[in-house]
């Protein structure tokens, strides 16, 4: 009996084990559960860690590039692109890349990440790991039916067009693309930027392409004057059009990258630019020179010019200095054309100074006065000046009538005042000749009467 009471009481002490076995072993799952969600999950001890190591390498390689752009803004003796260049050769820097120069902005690519700065040198972007370069084919760009193709240089600004490409990058699965395609412009912008978002091997990141329209319009740059322009830009192409003060001018441009000696006659402009018998002239010359300017003696500079005509003007900038010891000269370089307001330069009271679309005002009328068959003088009006047009200078005309004594008294008279010791007889050659003046106009009348 001892003995089956013995097992009877040693039982229930084993079932007790078996749970607390069982229980144990769920509570150090859950514990190894917690212990790799720590570890493992987003705000894991592990990418905790990974991301404490990439903001140290984000925050060693920002401190190494604002070393370098200090160093350039403290001697600033040099282009930007080139000082980027030499620290690429010195192993400083792994690439630079215009990467879109209308907007100011250069990718520099330093130890796997893109730091993206400005032309003086700041910093404008935050600091992203490079990843693999996405890669456009297929492009198109057409009109708004998303079928004509356009030439290049034949669209007016504030036409629309339609973009649509593929795209790809090696070793990556592009996960968008921003904005979405096929994207519509809105026909002023000339370089559209699309962002890309990328993964490799789980983890992202972003790059931007660019796909320009520019080729498509004709160039129009913004300014407020002429000179404005010329001073802001530098000029690419050949044709383009200068906006100033809602007035556009179709210009032609001559470029000159270094100063200039002309020791020859220079003539600006072709046949393109000047009118011919159905259309008007259809540029303004622009002659730039970047640097100094020297024109020497008996050269002459103007422009091309045509039975009707020269070109819209010709505006001659020099960067440095301007010397002529030739001429410069518009003389019979009037275009027919519309006219219009050239503005020039823009004052600092906001005013301008500009050739106006109309000629200037005529000067008054002069008279002279004439003798008639009585003896007696009657007074002509000149005739008035008149306002000129169609880019043609106004100008006031007279009209001087005198008769055969007036003119002998007046050459007589200039005669006497350098021989002052003949003034008497002077007096009485211009008597005589006054008097056979009058007497052969009598002569006149009486033999015309009689052969009536």
């Amino acid at each position: 009996m001892k003995k089956s009471k013995e097992r009877h009481l040693i039982r229930p002490n084993q079932g007790i084990t078996l749970i607390a076995l069982v229980i144990t072993i769920i509570v150090l799952l859950i514990l190894t559960g917690i212990s790799i969600v720590g570890l493992m999950g987003n705000d894991g001890l592990l990418n905790k860690a990974f991301q404490a190591k990439k903001n140290t390498e984000i925050a060693q390689i920002k401190e190494e590039i604002e070393l370098l752009l200090m160093e350039w803004k403290m001697g600033k003796k040099e282009n930007i692109i080139n000082f980027l260049n030499q620290k690429v050769e010195a192993k400083q820097l792994d690439q630079i890349v215009e990467n879109s120069p209308e907007e100011g902005q250069i990718e520099l690519f330093k130890k796997g990440y893109v730091v993206v700065i400005d032309y003086e040198g700041n910093i404008v972007q935050e600091i992203t790991k490079k990843g693999p370069v996405p890669e456009i084919s297929n492009l198109t760009i057409t009109l708004e039916d998303g079928i004509t193709v356009p030439e290049d240089k034949s669209l007016a600004l504030g036409t629309k067009l339609k973009i649509n490409f593929d795209i790809s990058a090696q070793g990556a699965e592009i996960k968008s693309v921003t904005p979405e395609r096929p994207y519509l412009t809105d026909g002023t912008t000339n370089k559209i930027e699309f962002t890309v978002v990328e993964e490799v091997e789980g983890e992202e990141y972003v790059r931007k392409v660019y796909v320009s329209v520019k080729e498509k319009y004709e160039a129009v740059y913004e300014a407020e004057s002429l000179l404005d322009a010329m001073q802001k830009y530098d000029f690419e192409e050949e044709n383009f059009k200068i906006l100033a003060n809602e007035e556009l001018y179709p210009i032609h441009m001559y470029q000159f990258k270094e100063s200039q000696v002309w020791d020859e006659d220079k003539i600006f402009g072709t046949e393109a630019d000047v009118a011919n018998n159905e259309n008007d002239a259809k540029n303004m010359l622009v002659v730039k020179v970047n640097g100094d300017l020297t024109i020497e003696n008996d050269v002459k500079v103007t422009a091309f010019a045509n039975d009707y005509g020269g070109p819209k003007g010709m505006l001659i900038y020099c960067t440095g200095k301007l010397t002529n010891y030739g001429e410069i000269s518009m003389t019979a370089r009037g275009a027919k054309a519309e006219g219009q307001d050239v503005f020039l330069l823009k004052n600092t009271d906001g005013s301008y100074e500009y050739v106006p679309e109309s000629g200037a005002v005529g000067g008054n009328a002069v008279g002279a006065t004439t003798p008639n068959e009585g003896g007696k003088t009657n007074r002509v009006e000149g005739n008035p000046g008149e306002t000129g047009t169609e880019r043609r200078t106004g100008g006031g005309r007279i009209r001087i009538c005198r008769s055969l004594s007036t003119e002998i008294r007046r050459v007589l008279l200039l005669l006497a005042q350098e021989m002052e010791q003949q003034v008497h007889h002077i007096l009485v050659v211009l008597e005589v000749a006054m008097v056979m003046s009058e007497r052969m106009a009598i002569v006149g009348l009486v033999e015309t009467g009689n052969r009536r």
